[in-house]
């Protein structure tokens, strides 16, 4: 009997190649180790029809260039799946995420180094990506809008149906938006939210998906989660985990030499902030 939680994991995987490029990925993230750490869901995902179509509205079609703008209104006009993912919120540093923004694959090279994921995300371009989960899903992604506090991702994917010989594909347009707000002390929390839209090849493989899509939006909601949590446990070892950070960025895999010493920069420049932060508090504060 077909395991239907396996295969919409795959459909997950492939279909949202690159909810990490730009920043995020639907690929499950490393849990935090050690102290728990926690980020506070404040609105639950949701699939209303009616979002979506507010939602459409809210992507900035018009600012896209080119091909990916038809790529994009392409997707947007034939919305096989719909998501929008839980609104998070967490403590972390505005240099850690605007680094990993810029550099997802980074992001992915910590996960490989650290032993919880055997993906990988090559940089073939300015802002495209190709993704490979290592069991026959992937895609290339591309970051086709990018301004401060939103990103515009297109992925074209495939997945491994467990059912059928040849991978599926399909695409997909994310838009993923993020704020900074002031905490206690001086604390710094970053707010985030991502709208997913899916465009499957035909009728029978929509019909699939809605099958599923009780499983398939839990999963998506958690790991999206689970990737602000990533967020969260990086920033916290920026803070005070230097020689953890020297070593495992040293120790990356895959990864250009000239981003793992901008990633070590990054570190720095988190920590020296941090501690001129509690100076300026009179001490930490954490949540």
């Amino acid at each position: 009997m077909l395991d239907r939680r396996a295969a919409l994991r795959r459909m997950v995987h492939g279909t949202a190649t690159g909810l990490a490029v730009g920043g995020w990925l639907l690929w499950p993230a490393p849990a935090a180790a050690g102290e728990p750490l926690t980020v506070e869901v404040l609105e639950k995902g949701s699939s209303s029809l009616f979002q979506l179509r507010a939602a459409r509205r809210q992507v900035p079609v018009s600012r896209i260039a080119g091909a990916h703008r038809r790529n994009v209104e392409a997707v947007l006009k034939d919305v096989s799946i719909y998501r929008k993912l839980p609104e998070v919120r967490c403590q972390a540093d505005p240099k850690t995420l605007e680094h990993f923004l810029a550099n997802p694959d980074v992001a992915v090279g910590l996960w490989k180094s650290m032993g919880v994921s055997n993906m990988a995300l090559t940089q073939v371009a300015p802002g495209v990506f190709d993704a490979d989960d290592g069991s026959g899903s992937g895609g290339r992604v591309s970051v086709v809008y990018a301004q401060q506090g939103e990103r515009v991702l297109y992925c074209a994917g495939h997945f491994m149906n467990p059912v059928a010989r040849k991978p599926i594909e399909a695409n997909c347009v994310v838009d993923f938006r993020y704020r900074y707000e002031r905490g206690r002390g001086g604390a710094v929390f970053a707010r985030q939210s991502a709208t997913m839209f899916v465009s499957l090849p035909s009728a029978a493989v929509e019909a699939t998906a809605r099958v599923i899509s009780p499983v398939s939006n839990r999963i998506a909601d958690k790991n999206f989660e689970e990737v602000c949590l990533f967020l969260r446990m990086m920033s916290e070892a920026m803070w005070n985990k230097p020689g953890w950070c020297e070593s495992v960025g040293r120790g990356l895999v895959g990864v250009d030499e000239r981003k793992i010493e901008d990633f070590l920069t990054c570190c720095a420049e988190v920590r020296a902030g941090e501690l001129r932060r509690l100076a300026a508090a009179g001490g930490p504060t954490r949540r």
